[in-house]
């Protein structure tokens, strides 16, 4: 999936402070949250991996560092972090005034804004965990927030490692695909959402006279995510 970036990042990396481990310092030091990923046989700090240039693609949802806002699970949020998504590896990284790269602990991390970074429903990028294990997922892994509320719709953003072998030249070679899937969470219970009407709509019968009416008058199509994505961002708007 594509993102839109603000035309004013430039300008707004240029005036930012960086002050990205002061912040992680003074939050350790508060919280006694680790915010950085420590390997546990040496002690020392993780950095992120680096890939071998002749993997075509990027592992990365942007490859630059990028400012945004992070919610830790105490509730602090850790303002204008440089950060980059790693949707091979589902980490964050982040750097310093010195350029030195780190990795975030994601058992301290619950939200992620990117202030720079637009979906395609027009609000900022919204990474987020805390959601019940599923799948090969466990409760720490980063999804984005497609709509937050009563019912969440959130997508998994993964990438791979894929190896291509030209049957008629042998050459083989490697590229990051992207796969994505999706996910409701409500009640407390996360299931794959896999363009089910019935199965969401079980699920807003709480209002189902307003839900109609909209899915009616916008004329939602269920095998559209951006119209899913309106759909339940109107629903939750009704709580």
């Amino acid at each position: 999936m594509k993102y839109t970036k603000c035309f004013l990042l430039p300008i707004i990396l240029t005036m930012l402070n960086f002050e990205s481990v002061a912040q992680v310092e003074a939050v350790a030091s508060n919280t006694g949250f680790n915010i950085r990923t420590f390997d546990p046989y040496t002690g020392k700090n993780l950095i992120p991996t680096e890939y071998s240039p002749d993997i075509e693609g990027s592992p990365y949802l942007l490859s630059q560092f990028t400012p945004a806002n992070i919610i830790l699970l105490n509730g602090s949020t850790m303002k204008n972090m440089l950060l980059r998504f790693n949707q091979e590896k589902n980490e964050i990284s982040f750097t310093d005034s010195l350029n030195n790269k780190f990795i975030f602990n994601k058992q301290v991390v619950r939200k992620v804004v990117f202030n720079t970074i637009f979906s395609n429903s027009g609000s900022f990028l919204v990474l987020k965990s805390g959601f019940p294990a599923i799948d090969k997922q466990d409760s720490n892994y980063l999804y984005e927030a497609l709509a937050e509320g009563k019912i969440d719709l959130i997508k998994k953003n993964e990438k791979v490692i894929q190896t291509i072998k030209n049957e008629l030249s042998g050459e083989v070679r490697k590229e990051f695909v992207e796969y994505n899937s999706y996910y409701i969470f409500s009640n407390k219970t996360i299931k794959l959402y896999r363009n089910d009407k019935s199965a969401l709509l079980d699920l807003m019968t709480d209002k189902q006279r307003e839900v109609d009416a909209y899915i009616a008058s916008n004329k939602i199509n269920f095998k559209k995510n951006a119209d899913v994505v309106k759909l339940v961002s109107y629903y939750n708007s009704l709580f």
